[in-house]
């Protein structure tokens, strides 16, 4: 018999969730993405060695056309076989395409019932380690999640370790809600479900029904998991188009969570179209929602074209705003050309509005020349701050230089607790880098 692939529906409209929760995993997974041609499966249990047409023949010449699709197996059905599941991804893993190579796994996948995903398990779990492996079986667990929601869950808590199992468990939630959001919900509720199984159910969930996943996520209590999940409905609503996603951060009432909203929306936004997303945040410049949008506007867009960003930040109105967006831009210039950001820095008069945004130069160059960075920090107009600035930037340069640090603090008419606090500067903290499911990764 053979099988034509048409649409695969479900399975490409969670591809995208999967592959957001994967992005951090590459560099760090990716020492092993080389395919898998050559692996011989035949000793996972349960897999057929039946002839199957040679990668050749399955995607050869013109046998992706929309009109005739993919003929596999001769009779022309909208899915794979659920006996054939398994032989269709053995095939589909020896394609080193991978745009085909995911057509081929989407089809296979839209075959997953009770009766193979065990086997289909075996085959992909057996596959070496690496991003490949991980993406797979994420798809996978998604497609299994659509018809057995509880089953999918089970198996991740229990049968998968570490990373793998939070993954999994993401997406296993993720399919089940977007094939039945008030059953996951429900499960969840009973579970008292947290972290990544609340993140997979609005990922899921937002898929299909985005204002009503919108409305659970107000519901939920402040802190990072909702953080978190404000940030999956956003890239939704992002993806709906700008205009869409500006209409509904401007409709929430003012609050907690509205500010969430524009400050995530703000980030997104501001990687896909900084001058448009400041054209935005500029209305909420004089605002508290500004005072936090604004700094992440100034800084995703210093990343393209720090000028820009720094004359759009010099022009908002005086405030809290404006001293964050031009301490966020300094910041930004500074790890990538510190010459001219210190340039431009020197271009302007002497105000108290700048003094963030010299604190914010000073503590970046602090590494690479302490000495200027003293300068730099000496010449703060507030002598609160100027002091701060002055301490962490000499402790920078103590940690770097014991011996030319000293002799200039016993030079200096700095103050006695100053002094000290240079003079003896408290170990480097490493950075705490969290992932997407809000653990050390």
């Amino acid at each position: 018999m053979r099988f034509k692939f048409t649409k695969t529906s479900f399975l490409f409209a969670g591809v995208w969730v999967i592959t957001v929760a994967l992005a951090f995993f590459v560099g760090r997974q990716l020492s092993f993405d080389n395919g898998v041609k050559g692996v011989d499966f035949s000793d996972v249990a349960g897999v057929e060695n039946e002839k199957l047409p040679s990668v050749e023949e399955l995607i050869g010449e013109g046998s992706f056309s929309e009109s005739e699709g993919l003929e596999y197996f001769g009779e022309e059905l909208d899915t794979v076989h659920p006996g054939s599941v398994v032989p269709s991804l053995r095939e589909a893993l020896r394609v080193t395409d991978p745009v085909k190579r995911l057509q081929l796994l989407t089809l296979a996948l839209e075959g997953l019932d009770s009766s193979n995903v065990h086997e289909a398990l075996a085959l992909l779990e057996n596959r070496p380690r690496g991003f490949s492996q991980t993406h797979d079986l994420n798809l996978l667990m998604y497609s299994w999640g659509k018809f057995d929601g509880p089953a999918a869950l089970d198996y991740a808590e229990n049968d998968m370790r570490g990373r793998m199992a939070r993954f999994a468990t993401h997406s296993a939630m993720s399919g089940w809600a977007a094939n039945d959001p008030q059953g996951a919900l429900d499960w969840t509720v009973t579970n008292d479900s947290e972290g990544v199984e609340i993140l997979g159910l609005v990922s899921g969930w937002a898929s299909v029904d985005l204002a009503g996943a919108a409305d659970y996520v107000i519901g939920l209590e402040e802190g990072p998991e909702r953080s978190r999940a404000v940030g999956v409905v956003v890239n939704n609503y992002l993806q709906e188009g700008p205009d869409y996603a500006v209409a509904w951060a401007n409709s929430l009432p003012e609050g907690d969570f509205k500010t969430g909203v524009v400050g995530n929306l703000s980030r997104q936004w501001a990687n896909i179209d900084a001058p448009a997303t400041a054209q935005w945040v500029t209305g909420y410049a004089d605002t508290e929602l500004g005072e936090r949008a604004v700094p992440v506007v100034a800084s995703q867009w210093a990343r393209e074209d720090p000028a820009e960003a720094a004359a759009w930040a010099s022009s908002l109105p005086e405030g809290s705003s404006k001293e964050k967006g031009l301490s966020a831009v300094a910041n930004r210039w500074a790890s990538t050309d510190p010459n001219a950001a210190g340039e431009w820095l020197n271009s302007l008069p002497p105000d108290p509005s700048l003094d963030s945004a010299v604190d914010s130069f000073a503590r970046r160059i602090s590494s690479d020349d302490p000495e200027g960075a003293v300068s730099w920090a000496e010449s703060i107009i507030d002598p609160e701050l100027r002091s701060d600035s002055v301490t962490k930037v000499g402790q920078e340069w103590y940690r770097q230089d014991p011996e030319a640090a000293s002799q200039w603090v016993e030079s200096s008419q700095l103050s006695a607790e100053v002094q000290a606090a240079i003079l003896n500067p408290p170990p480097e903290i490493p950075n705490d880098r969290r992932g997407f499911f809000g653990r050390g990764q």
